[in-house]
């Protein structure tokens, strides 16, 4: 499984975080993960293509993106 480290995490937050784990008698981990399920339930996951404002019809595979690297480097 997978891990995450927060750095920086406000101190009023973490006492939230702390707070809402307490009273769903969780651990801080499990309330954290559950407020990130909740939140990415709520919200779609958008693709490419949702967000390209054209219609693209070229095909990008690993060929190319190493010619467009070639490019960039010319």
């Amino acid at each position: 499984m997978s891990g995450l480290l927060i750095k920086d995490l406000p101190s009023a937050l973490h006492g939230r975080l702390k707070e809402e784990a307490r009273r769903h008698h969780r651990s801080m981990t499990k309330q954290a993960l559950a407020i990130l399920e909740a939140g990415l339930a709520a919200t779609p996951s958008r693709s490419i293509r949702d967000v390209t404002p054209f219609p693209c019809r070229i095909r990008i595979d690993n060929a190319w993106i190493k010619r467009a690297k070639g490019l960039g480097r010319s």
